[in-house]
């Protein structure tokens, strides 16, 4: 089935956060499919991910990645998994030229309760 989807913070949008929301210019629960939104907090960066989901065979997954520039390549991922069995789950990773690789060590050491701390 979908997943429950609740907009969190749009209103802040463009004012105490930023955000990516897709449909572009969706506004809330009954019209937005995803949205990602990052907010500073001191010398932290919180950042969410919702999207309504309906995991098919192969399973989903959600994923925000940082780069210095605008090729893939040397970007940090951060990414949420959802299987078609089981419990969804929190991952970070590298992007490689042309590839990502997981980094399950140091989601271990930095991962909690599917709470990313960095």
């Amino acid at each position: 089935g979908t997943a429950g989807f609740h907009v969190t913070h749009v209103s802040d949008c463009g004012m105490s956060r930023g955000c990516w929301l897709l449909p572009n210019g969706c506004k809330n629960s009954s019209d937005c499919s995803a949205a990602i939104t990052w907010k500073h907090t001191g010398r932290s960066l919180l950042i969410e991910m919702e999207a309504k989901l309906k995991v098919e065979d192969n399973g989903l997954w959600l994923a925000v990645g940082f780069s210095k520039d605008d090729i893939m390549g040397d970007d940090t991922v951060f990414e949420c998994h959802f299987p078609r069995k089981g419990r969804a789950a929190v991952h970070l990773s590298h992007n490689l030229q042309l590839t990502n690789l997981m980094l399950p060590a140091v989601r271990l050491s930095l991962c909690i309760r599917n709470s990313l701390s960095v």
